[in-house]
Formats: structure tokens, sequence, C-alpha cells
């Protein structure tokens, strides 16, 4: 393995995609798309990726299509992770004014949470790194706030689905550049946002 080679913790993603012939209908590949995904979603199947380190994501057909086809995408997922995170804040809040206490609230909500996830081979190693994974989720909604964990959502969903090639001259390579050109914008935003109106290097730092 990688990792008997000298490079522990090394991961590696894949995705694949299922083509159509120029032409084909929209309903036939709606039809197409659903079907993969209903299969993806039925018990067997889980239980099969259960045994892999990590479960697949899914992606519409229209994201492979262009810039514009994927920037909806995205739209659609920040709209559902927003969604999603004022969720886990709500239900935190109910847990919260049930008992009386943050943090037996919060470990509540990771217990719970966690207990979702126990499939494959291995449950209880499957419930830990949940654990650890709802753990983060919970510090950084308390600790940073809902913006936060919004954007992270979106950009660890956008990095796990979405297309992404250093081959620019790959068909499919602007639905990833635009996952990408949306997390650089992001991260370019929040920098000049931690600055505060000051400037990167002063005359003072560059002295010292």
């Amino acid at each position: 393995t990688v990792a008997e080679s000298g490079l522990p913790g090394f991961e590696a993603s894949v995705w694949y995609a299922l083509l159509a012939p120029v032409g084909t209908p929209p309903d036939v590949v709606s039809k197409l798309n659903a079907a993969v995904n209903g299969f993806l979603a039925m018990p067997a199947t889980q239980e099969l990726f259960g045994k892999l380190p990590t479960y697949p994501g899914t992606l519409s057909p229209d994201s492979l299509l262009g810039i514009h086809h994927a920037l909806g995408d995205l739209l659609f997922y920040v709209l559902l992770f927003v969604l999603y995170s004022l969720m886990i804040f709500f239900f935190l809040f109910l847990l919260r004014l049930a008992l009386k206490k943050d943090w037996i609230a919060a470990i509540v909500v990771v217990l719970v949470a966690a207990s979702t996830n126990t499939g494959g081979d291995y449950p209880i190693v499957t419930f830990v790194a949940a654990a650890l994974i709802w753990l983060s989720i919970v510090l950084i909604l308390k600790r940073f706030g809902l913006l936060a964990l919004v954007v992270g959502l979106v950009i660890q969903n956008v990095l796990q689905v979405f297309p992404i090639t250093s081959h620019f001259s790959r068909w499919y390579a602007s639905a990833g550049l635009a996952g990408i050109l949306v997390i650089g914008t992001v991260g370019l935003y929040g920098f000049y946002m931690s600055l505060g109106g000051k400037p990167v290097f002063s005359v003072a730092a560059l002295d010292n």
C-alpha cells in the first residue's frame, strides 16, 4: 500500500461519470441519474460501500455541462448547508434549554448524530470517527459561528464531489475550476477581512 511505501496518512479520491451520447433527451438523462442515485441509496449498496474508506457522494448531471451549471450546484449546496447548519443550531438550542448545560447538550448532539453512522465491518471505529467529525462541527458552530460552519461544509462538499482535475483541457475541467475559484475567492475574502483595514506588510514589520 501507499502507507507501507513510506507515505502514512496518504489519501486519494476518484470520481466516475456515466456518459450518454450527444443529443440524449434531458428526461432520459434524468431517469439514468435517478436510477444511479437510487442504486447508491439502496441498503445493500450502502453496506457494500460501508466496507470502503469513504462513501461516494453524488452530483447532478448538469454540473458537468459548464461553469454556469456548476455555479448553480454551488448555490444549491450553499442553501442546503445553511438549512443543515440551522437545523444543528436549533437542535443544540433546544437541548440547551432542556438540559441547562452547554457541554451536556453538545455531548448529546455528538452521540445522537454519530449513532447514525455505525455501518460497515468496524462499527465502533466508524462511530468514533463520526463522533470526532460531529464534535468538530459542534465546536466550530459554538466557537466561530454559523457562517464558518456553512463555509466549511460547502468547501468540504465541493472538494469531495466536484470533478477537479489539473488537466484544464478536459471537457469537465470547467466545473471543477468553478468550485476551486469559489473556494479561492472565499479564502481571499476571509484573509482581507482578517486584516481589519491594515496593510499586509508595514514599514515597521519590514524593518524588524
